[in-house]
Protein backbone atom coordinates (compact mmCIF):
# COMPACT_ATOMS: atom_id res chain seq x y z
CA UNK A 1 0.00 0.00 0.00
CA UNK A 2 1.19 3.39 -0.33
CA UNK A 3 2.52 5.90 1.90
CA UNK A 4 -0.28 7.62 3.71
CA UNK A 5 -0.02 12.01 4.01
CA UNK A 6 -1.32 12.69 7.11
CA UNK A 7 -2.66 16.37 7.09
CA UNK A 8 -5.64 18.98 8.03
CA UNK A 9 -8.34 20.28 5.26
CA UNK A 10 -6.48 23.82 5.32
CA UNK A 11 -3.49 21.81 4.44
CA UNK A 12 -5.15 19.74 1.45
CA UNK A 13 -6.39 22.84 -0.20
CA UNK A 14 -2.80 24.07 -0.41
CA UNK A 15 -1.72 20.67 -1.47
CA UNK A 16 -4.54 20.93 -4.14
CA UNK A 17 -4.33 24.06 -4.85
CA UNK A 18 -0.26 23.90 -5.72
CA UNK A 19 -0.61 21.27 -7.41
CA UNK A 20 -3.00 22.69 -9.75
CA UNK A 21 -0.44 25.04 -11.32
CA UNK A 22 -0.14 23.88 -14.77
CA UNK A 23 -2.44 20.90 -14.32
CA UNK A 24 -5.16 21.29 -16.66
CA UNK A 25 -7.47 18.81 -13.36
CA UNK A 26 -7.34 18.04 -9.66
CA UNK A 27 -9.52 16.43 -7.39
CA UNK A 28 -9.98 14.92 -3.77
CA UNK A 29 -12.29 12.02 -3.04
CA UNK A 30 -13.12 12.51 1.19
CA UNK A 31 -16.08 12.91 3.29
CA UNK A 32 -18.80 15.71 4.01
CA UNK A 33 -17.13 17.03 6.77
CA UNK A 34 -14.04 17.85 5.42
CA UNK A 35 -15.35 18.63 1.85
CA UNK A 36 -17.01 21.40 3.67
CA UNK A 37 -13.79 22.85 4.92
CA UNK A 38 -11.73 22.15 1.75
CA UNK A 39 -14.12 24.07 -0.77
CA UNK A 40 -14.65 27.41 2.12
CA UNK A 41 -10.91 27.31 1.95
CA UNK A 42 -10.35 26.94 -1.93
CA UNK A 43 -13.19 29.78 -2.65
CA UNK A 44 -11.49 31.78 0.41
CA UNK A 45 -8.05 31.66 0.02
CA UNK A 46 -7.36 30.88 -3.57
CA UNK A 47 -10.52 32.65 -5.70
CA UNK A 48 -11.62 29.34 -6.69
CA UNK A 49 -15.07 29.97 -8.30
CA UNK A 50 -17.57 26.77 -7.27
CA UNK A 51 -19.68 26.37 -10.66
CA UNK A 52 -21.55 23.19 -9.49
CA UNK A 53 -21.99 22.50 -6.01
CA UNK A 54 -23.96 19.31 -5.17
CA UNK A 55 -23.52 18.22 -1.03
CA UNK A 56 -26.11 16.03 0.43
CA UNK A 57 -26.21 16.45 3.67
CA UNK A 58 -25.91 13.08 6.29
CA UNK A 59 -28.35 14.33 8.84
CA UNK A 60 -31.04 15.90 5.54
CA UNK A 61 -30.31 13.41 3.04
CA UNK A 62 -28.57 10.47 4.58
CA UNK A 63 -26.18 10.18 2.00
CA UNK A 64 -22.63 9.12 4.55
CA UNK A 65 -20.06 8.28 1.29
CA UNK A 66 -17.80 9.92 -0.38
CA UNK A 67 -17.80 13.09 -2.54
CA UNK A 68 -15.57 14.28 -5.93
CA UNK A 69 -14.07 17.32 -5.73
CA UNK A 70 -12.99 18.80 -9.40
CA UNK A 71 -11.12 22.05 -9.59
CA UNK A 72 -9.97 22.88 -13.37
CA UNK A 73 -7.28 25.20 -12.78
CA UNK A 74 -6.70 27.30 -15.76
CA UNK A 75 -10.47 28.64 -14.71
CA UNK A 76 -9.87 28.29 -11.09
CA UNK A 77 -13.67 26.41 -11.13
CA UNK A 78 -14.22 24.33 -8.57
CA UNK A 79 -16.97 21.00 -9.08
CA UNK A 80 -18.70 19.02 -6.05
CA UNK A 81 -21.08 15.79 -6.33
CA UNK A 82 -21.65 12.92 -4.62
CA UNK A 83 -19.44 9.66 -5.49
CA UNK A 84 -22.27 7.48 -5.27
CA UNK A 85 -24.65 7.51 -7.90
CA UNK A 86 -27.82 4.31 -8.26
CA UNK A 87 -25.58 2.44 -5.64
CA UNK A 88 -22.16 2.62 -7.49
CA UNK A 89 -19.16 4.43 -7.66
CA UNK A 90 -18.74 6.97 -10.57
CA UNK A 91 -15.97 7.13 -12.57
CA UNK A 92 -13.17 9.84 -12.18
CA UNK A 93 -10.04 9.91 -14.41
CA UNK A 94 -8.14 12.77 -13.65
CA UNK A 95 -4.23 13.82 -13.38
CA UNK A 96 -3.71 14.10 -9.86
CA UNK A 97 -6.19 12.51 -7.15
CA UNK A 98 -5.89 13.09 -3.24
CA UNK A 99 -8.33 10.09 -1.75
CA UNK A 100 -9.19 9.94 2.51
CA UNK A 101 -7.90 6.78 3.48
CA UNK A 102 -10.99 5.60 4.67
CA UNK A 103 -12.46 5.71 1.10
CA UNK A 104 -9.53 4.15 -0.93
CA UNK A 105 -10.21 0.73 -0.06
CA UNK A 106 -13.37 0.49 -1.33
CA UNK A 107 -12.98 2.36 -4.13
CA UNK A 108 -9.98 0.44 -5.05
CA UNK A 109 -7.47 3.00 -6.03
CA UNK A 110 -4.50 2.56 -3.91
CA UNK A 111 -2.44 3.74 -6.02
CA UNK A 112 -3.55 6.98 -5.60
CA UNK A 113 -2.33 9.73 -3.15
CA UNK A 114 -4.24 8.87 0.14
CA UNK A 115 -4.46 11.03 2.59
CA UNK A 116 -5.44 10.73 6.23
CA UNK A 117 -7.26 14.50 7.20
CA UNK A 118 -6.59 15.59 10.84
CA UNK A 119 -8.01 17.85 12.87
Amino acid sequence: MKECIEITAKELADYIYVNSIGVSDVSAIIFYDDLVKVVKDLIKRFDFTPVSLRFESPEWDNYYDEYLLSIISETKELFVEPMVRDGSYINSETIIEYIDVNASKKLGREGRIQVKLIK
